[in-house]
């Protein structure tokens, strides 16, 4: 009798681990079909499309209570270490920081003088910058 409950056990497993074999099989075949596609894409539109890997990372970080699984095992199924992530994010973030208030001053420039050339602003921020530094000596 217990001979027969291992055999029922054995039976059942295997045919688990053959399901799973299967789903594995379908994965791997979306998988493939999804690489090509982000190919043929990027051979169709001109331009790479892995170049915009980093935002959609970026989106899985944001959304990540929403994920079924940790951030470890998505980085590892995406092929990139956390730490690599993370510098790249502090980057753009003081980038971010860096460039805010330049666009701010230049839309305001814009709206009070709408006619006002680039190469214009961009001379006045030179005059800016030169009179800031000789404040500070």
């Amino acid at each position: 009798m217990e001979k027969r409950s291992q055999t029922k056990k054995i039976a059942a497993l295997q045919a688990r681990v053959k399901e799973l074999e299967h789903l594995v099989g379908i994965k791997q075949i979306q998988l493939e079909f999804s690489e090509k596609m982000v190919e043929l894409g990027s051979q169709e539109a001109g331009f790479d499309f892995k170049k915009v890997r980093f935002k959609s990372i970026r989106y899985f970080w944001q959304h990540r209570k929403e994920m079924s699984c940790s951030l470890n095992m998505f980085y590892t199924a995406v092929g990139i270490r956390k730490q690599n992530f993370h510098r790249k994010v502090h980057q753009e973030m003081k980038k971010t920081d860096q460039f805010n208030p330049l666009e701010h001053l230049v839309s305001q420039i814009r709206r009070d003088h709408p006619r006002m050339s680039v190469l214009k602003i961009y001379d006045l921020f030179l005059v800016i910058m030169n009179k800031s530094l000789l404040f500070l000596f």
